[in-house]
């Protein structure tokens, strides 16, 4: 009996690293090295993801299915260029109001250097202009954070796919979450680790290299 439970543990242990295939479970085993080796060079060539302990040892417990879908550098692009023209468009309409105000704004700007009260004279033109410069500053905290999405992604496709010229080509992303057991200090503890890999959707006569990136590893619930 208890040979036969071997057997299971065993076997159970060859489908989970055979559902992960070789590529995924080499870069694993390639992470956690450099984990343990405090080679941050190394890992960042490959992950977006640290991790602030030494790990013992590792061990693959089930890979999920591969999950495919549109890689979203275009979209995020396509993004910034559109929170660009709202930046744009408000600012031509302040400049408009700004030159038809000129000088209540003028004198709103000097009572806003001086810390003063808005006399109610100006109430009306403030509430309008303080809308205008609002606007603008929730643009430019949008547009900074759409930028760093676009630098996020941009450095994955480029860990995945190497310095290749058309980042912004229509690609497919793969996603493959693989459960791990990892011990650390002796004891055991239950991690999810995520995966992704990019490939152009149509590469013509190019060969392709595509390495799988690893973008998440958090403990399991």
């Amino acid at each position: 009996m208890r040979l036969h439970n071997r057997m299971l543990l065993v076997l159970a242990g060859l489908v989970a690293v055979a559902a992960c295939g070789p590529a995924e479970k080499t870069v694993v085993d390639k992470y956690f090295r450099a984990i343990n080796g405090e080679d941050n060079d190394t890992l960042g060539s490959f992950a977006t993801v640290g991790f602030d302990q030494k790990v013992d040892s590792w061990k693959i417990v089930q890979a999920g299915e591969a999950v495919e879908d549109e890689a979203p550098l275009p979209g995020l692009v396509a993004n910034v260029k559109e929170i660009e023209k709202w930046i744009s468009a408000n600012k031509k309409e302040y400049q408009d109001y700004y030159f038809d105000h000129q000088a209540a704004v003028d004198e709103l700007r000097d009572i806003a250097k001086k810390k003063g009260a808005v006399p109610p004279k100006l109430r009306s033109i403030s509430s309008v202009w303080d809308g205008y410069v609002q606007k603008e500053r929730q643009l430019k905290r949008e547009l900074k954070d759409a930028k760093d999405a676009v630098d996020f992604e941009q450095a994955n496709v480029r860990r995945s796919l190497g310095d290749i010229k058309d980042l912004e080509s229509a690609m497919t992303r793969t996603t493959k979450t693989i459960d791990l057991q990892l011990t650390i200090e002796g004891q055991p503890q239950d991690y999810s680790m995520v995966l992704r890999q990019y490939k152009p959707v149509d590469a013509g006569d190019r060969r392709v290299i595509s390495r799988w990136v690893i973008t998440g590893l958090d403990p399991k619930s």
